[in-house]
């Protein structure tokens, strides 16, 4: 998938192409999308495990008010892949929407 900045611009015929194009990806085998979060003083993070097009389960996490959205999302992705260690059946590949890390 290419980088936002290298989309072509809203209303074109190309651009039609392009959300045509990625809505045919599909991703194969089991995965898990993370997340974390801090609102109005409450920290969290989360992951929820997919396999064959169902969601096999999901984990939530309340962390110190005192953590970061950074480190919430970091959390998040900390035990996503120790989930992966313990699984049998993962193949292993990332994306974060963090700026900050990549893995």
């Amino acid at each position: 998938m290419p980088h936002p900045a290298h989309t072509p611009n809203s209303g074109s015929r190309a651009l039609k192409t392009w959300i045509h194009q990625q809505s045919t990806v599909s991703i194969v085998g089991p995965h898990i999308y993370t997340d974390g979060s801090k609102t109005e003083g409450k920290v969290g993070a989360a992951l929820t495990e997919w396999r064959d097009e169902m969601e096999s389960g999901n984990s939530t996490f309340r962390l110190e008010s005192f953590c970061t959205v950074f480190q919430a999302e970091m959390f998040a992705l900390h035990r996503a892949i120790k989930r992966v260690k313990e699984g049998i059946g993962w193949s292993t590949s990332s994306a974060t929407q963090s700026r900050r890390c990549r893995c």
